[in-house]
């Protein structure tokens, strides 16, 4: 029996840094083939998702160091209250 190969999860920071060239590479094929307002839509699409990423990030740093109202403005902005999870 094989062993299983160590899958080890990217940083935060490489994984945005790939979704910017999904995103980018995404927008440049949509732009090519004459469909701006799709391009348009996915970079917002991404770009928010990464932003919450970020916020996400900074509010799990301040609630580590004692500080909970970073995470409480993110629950409350990102409506983490209406969260349902797809299987």
């Amino acid at each position: 029996m094989m062993a299983r190969p160590i899958r080890r999860r990217a940083t935060l920071t490489a994984s945005l840094r790939a979704l910017e060239l999904v995103r980018d590479g995404d927008a440049q094929l949509l732009l090519e083939h004459g469909r701006p307002d799709a391009a348009a839509a996915r970079i917002a699409i991404i770009d928010n998702a990464r932003i919450a990423a970020i916020e996400l990030a900074v509010a799990v740093r301040a609630a580590a160091a004692g500080d909970i109202e970073p995470a409480q403005r993110i629950a409350r902005d990102l409506r983490l209250d209406q969260l349902e999870i797809l299987s």
